[in-house]
């Protein structure tokens, strides 16, 4: 219950009005992962349960789970329509978290782009160039640039 008091404090202060519930419900998945009430194996993106056995779920949850925080993301993916199947069938990329993550900082840093950002206190840029500086760091670790291009 205390770090549900800090978070409430921290949402308030920090994160923007439109992402409230997208932090929200990722909160709430930690603590349900970390109950091991529901299995992350149980919400990843696969076509074939969701047709066949009508688990709709797949393709929202898929978006909720990160696998490796290192893989900085680069593709805009649509929520919805043909996007996710045809990540997942042509990639093999069943979560698709990362893609949303990207999204979010692309959308803003396209809002702002006349901000002046530092990269590990290396070198600045402008808030336009931040999706190009975090795919390059991504790569730079290890991640695969696939999820990122998608």
């Amino acid at each position: 219950t205390d770090l549900i008091c800090v978070y409430l404090n921290v949402v308030n202060l920090v994160i923007p009005i439109g992402f409230d519930p997208w932090v929200s419900i990722h909160v709430l998945k930690l603590e349900i992962w970390a109950g091991k009430i529901i299995s992350p194996y149980h919400l990843y993106l696969n076509p074939k349960l969701v047709v066949k056995q009508y688990q709709f779920w797949r393709l929202i949850t898929n978006f909720l789970y990160f696998r490796k925080m290192a893989s900085v993301l680069t593709g805009i993916v649509l929520i919805g329509g043909m996007i996710p199947y045809l990540s997942a069938s042509f990639a093999r990329i069943i979560f698709l978290s990362n893609s949303l993550t990207f999204m979010m900082v692309y959308v803003w840093s396209k809002q702002n782009p006349f901000i002046h950002m530092s990269f590990l206190g290396l070198f600045t840029f402008t808030a336009a160039y931040l999706p190009w500086v975090l795919l390059g760091f991504s790569v730079l670790v290890g991640a695969s640039a696939w999820v990122d291009l998608l």
